[in-house]
């Protein structure tokens, strides 16, 4: 019988590839509209698995290739150390632009 974090772990990683899926599928919304879902993504894994953060954004890079925003963000939080402030940061300057 598996331990309980490992059943956790499971269960957030099904969701993290529903999340993606998700994104991946919508081809009714705009960039910023799957921007904003990419980055509560991320900031929720960089919550519970910051490990992964690699892997998650290069499988958001490879659910929307042309959406550019998506693009932009992943390659600022491979780089940072807040990923909720850069995220935060990121989606008010699309806001302001």
């Amino acid at each position: 019988m598996q331990n309980s974090h490992t059943i956790s772990s499971d269960i957030r990683a099904i969701q993290i590839r529903s999340a993606i899926d998700e994104i991946r599928n919508d081809r009714a919304s705009g960039a910023a509209k799957q921007t904003v879902r990419a980055a509560r993504l991320l900031v929720e894994c960089s919550r519970h698995t910051p490990a992964d953060l690699p892997e998650i954004t290069r499988a958001l890079t490879d659910a929307q290739p042309t959406t550019g925003p998506i693009y932009n963000l992943a390659a600022i939080v491979l780089h940072s150390h807040d990923v909720p402030a850069v995220c935060h940061d990121f989606l008010d300057s699309m806001e302001r632009n």
